[in-house]
């Protein structure tokens, strides 16, 4: 319906109707993005101050933690590959199922990590199992932050997509939050023995909950406008990836420069946190204190 044609005031109405729902979309898939990061945080958390000692030969603590680090610095190398694969399928045929399918691949990955059997099960099948887990979850989140940030961006007015496209990292920041503010009271209130033991498993299974809320808040996402006019006038790209490349090099080329900041976060969450909490290095930072570091400091950069 061409709402040029209705009254002014109707216009009016329609226009505040169009802008809250678009409001909405943008607030639903940063909330979702913080959902899936969970999912992504924990493990690294838990790369860090547990699996070193339950999923790796006792015999050489540094060499324990340098390979639970390696587990989780695989999930990068499946990156790439997922957003190639899952950004052309969604620039082709649609982003809404992408993050859907991005938010299952991610739960389920990160609920069987919650219950795989320990080195002392099973042996070498226990870290073999943990960096297919891994992989999974590396592929799915590519498609999530690039899918995401694209369909706020779509959902988002010329001028202000910068803005609004900005509400997909708070959400990684906010993913990030929540996963450190699950791991704190267990590692504070429970005894260490339980907390290795059995404790570490509850934020990987708490995953569930987080997945049946993220498929809740992703199933209200729509399409967006502009990839809809595309798809009724048959312009969608055969191959959108070559076009970027062709059209839009030198910003790539910028983002790519720009995006090599995450190294900081990374080296002081993750390797910082292995390197102050394990015995090995003999630091001695205990577990929930070393926790507060990435909330105290996520929660500055989200306000």
């Amino acid at each position: 319906m061409d709402t040029n044609s209705l009254p002014r005031c109707t216009r009016r109405v329609a226009c505040r109707a169009s802008q809250a729902d678009e409001e909405g979309h943008r607030e639903r898939l940063g909330i979702g993005s913080a959902l899936e990061y969970y999912d992504f945080f924990i493990y690294a958390q838990a790369a860090s101050l547990i699996f070193p000692q339950i999923f790796f030969p006792f015999g050489n603590p540094k060499v324990a933690i340098v390979a639970s680090l390696a587990t989780y610095g695989v999930g990068y190398v499946a990156r790439p590959i997922g957003a190639f694969v899952l950004g052309h399928w969604g620039d082709t045929h649609g982003r809404k199922t992408v993050l859907v399918l991005c938010m299952f691949l991610m739960g389920f990955s990160t609920m069987a990590v919650g219950l795989l059997p320990t080195y002392q099960s099973v042996g070498m099948l226990a870290p073999a199992l943990l960096v297919i887990l891994r992989l999974i979850q590396g592929f799915a989140v590519a498609g999530e932050i690039s899918g995401a940030s694209s369909m706020i961006l779509e959902h988002s007015p010329f001028g202000q997509r910068g803005y609004f496209a900005s509400f997909t990292l708070q959400g990684v920041q906010a993913g990030q939050i929540l996963a450190a503010a699950v791991f704190l009271p267990l590692a504070h209130y429970m005894p260490e023995d339980a907390f290795n033991s059995w404790g570490w498993r509850i934020p990987f299974l708490l995953s569930a909950v987080v997945l049946i809320a993220g498929y809740i808040i992703r199933r209200e996402v729509h399409e967006t406008p502009a990839f809809e006019k595309e798809g009724e006038k048959g312009a969608v790209p055969r191959s959108p990836i070559v076009d970027a490349f062709r059209y839009n090099l030198p910003d790539m080329i910028r983002v790519v420069c720009m995006a090599l900041m995450n190294v900081i976060p990374v080296v002081a969450t993750i390797f910082g946190a292995a390197y102050a909490v394990q015995p090995a290095y003999g630091i001695g930072f205990h577990k929930s204190v070393y926790l507060w570091i990435p909330v105290v400091g996520n929660i500055i950069a989200v306000g």
